[in-house]
C-alpha cells in the first residue's frame, strides 16, 4: 500500500473513511505481492478494514497481475 499510485489496473485506489482507518488515499498495488507475519496483521487492535467491494476490486486486480482466471 502507498499514497502514491498510477491509473493502472493494479493500482486499486482506497479513500480513507472510518471503516478502513486510513488518514488519506491509498493505492493497493497489486503487482508488489508480499508475505507477511500474520502477527503483523492482527496486532492487538485492528486499525481498520477495507469494504466488500474494495476487497473485491484488490481481488480482481491481484489476478490480473498474476495472469490467474
Amino acid at each position: 500500500m502507498s499514497t502514491q499510485g498510477k491509473p493502472i489496473p493494479f493500482h486499486v485506489r482506497i479513500d480513507p473513511n472510518p471503516q478502513n482507518g486510513l488518514r488519506e488515499v491509498t493505492y493497493v498495488k497489486c503487482e508488489q505481492v508480499l508475505t507477511l507475519s500474520k502477527a503483523r496483521l492482527i496486532g492487538p487492535e485492528p486499525l481498520g478494514q477495507l469494504s466488500t467491494a474494495e476487497m473485491r476490486k484488490v481481488e480482481v486486480a491481484v489476478k490480473l497481475s498474476l495472469a490467474l482466471p
